[in-house]
């Protein structure tokens, strides 16, 4: 009698162990990506996240993709229906919705998803973009005004491509030899250290190349655009 007690004790515990862990590894898939929250801005698309909510996968799908049309619907001003070329299977990027009104025709692509499930069905989010209209379109990092900018401000070039902690390290480097230069240049003409003369020669020499090679990184790197 007490062995079955305590092989029902122990069923007990693990059973509520497993839903523990199932809970947990149903939760979500993968990590949940920065665009749930905090869609992009981009800068040829709008993006919208779509939210969709069902015990069917597909539905749940097809829900988020309404759920975003119905946002377009709403910058647009226009009365619309969804219609879905293709099955979202696994390639949501042949996905096509089209929202038709009176004067326009727009085009979703789904550009990415993240799928969180849990006892209650499938809670889909979908990453969807938009063409922007031809006066809308934000203006895409160049490599001159990257090139100019690098010229003003050590690693500005790099910050206006989106490379943040690549023109800090720039900034921070160049800014390192250049105030090391000051320093040495300072006990030169004062007469402090003699020998100063030849390290603010050496960290000026260096403090320069810096700057050349800052120049150049910024105008030759690509911009860091995830979301056009």
């Amino acid at each position: 009698m007490k062995t079955d007690i305590y092989i029902a004790k122990v069923g007990v515990l693990i059973f509520a162990a497993s839903l523990l862990t199932s809970t947990v590894c149903f939760a979500q898939f993968r990590i949940r990506p920065d665009w749930v929250t905090n869609p992009p801005r981009g800068y040829i698309n709008y993006y919208y996240v779509g939210l969709g909510i069902s015990p069917d996968y597909q539905l749940s799908v097809q829900y988020a993709i309404s759920d975003a049309a119905q946002m377009l619907e709403n910058r647009y001003d226009i009365e619309s229906y969804t219609l879905i070329d293709k099955t979202p299977v696994a390639d949501y990027s042949r996905v096509i919705v089209s929202l038709h009104g009176q004067k326009k025709t727009v085009l979703l692509k789904v550009v990415d998803s993240y799928v969180e499930q849990g006892y209650d069905g499938y809670k889909t989010f979908l990453l969807i973009s938009s063409p922007r209209p031809a006066s809308d379109i934000r203006h895409i990092p160049g490599d001159l005004g990257a090139l100019l900018r690098s010229t003003l401000i050590p690693g500005w070039g790099q910050y206006y491509k989106h490379y943040r902690e690549r023109g800090m390290i720039f900034l921070i480097a160049e800014g390192i030899a250049l105030g090391t230069a000051a320093v040495l240049y300072h006990e030169a003409t004062t007469g402090l250290d003699r020998q100063a003369r030849s390290g603010f020669n050496i960290a000026f020499s260096i403090g320069i190349a810096i700057h050349i090679l800052d120049m150049i990184d910024s105008a030759t790197i690509k911009p860091n655009i995830q979301y056009e």
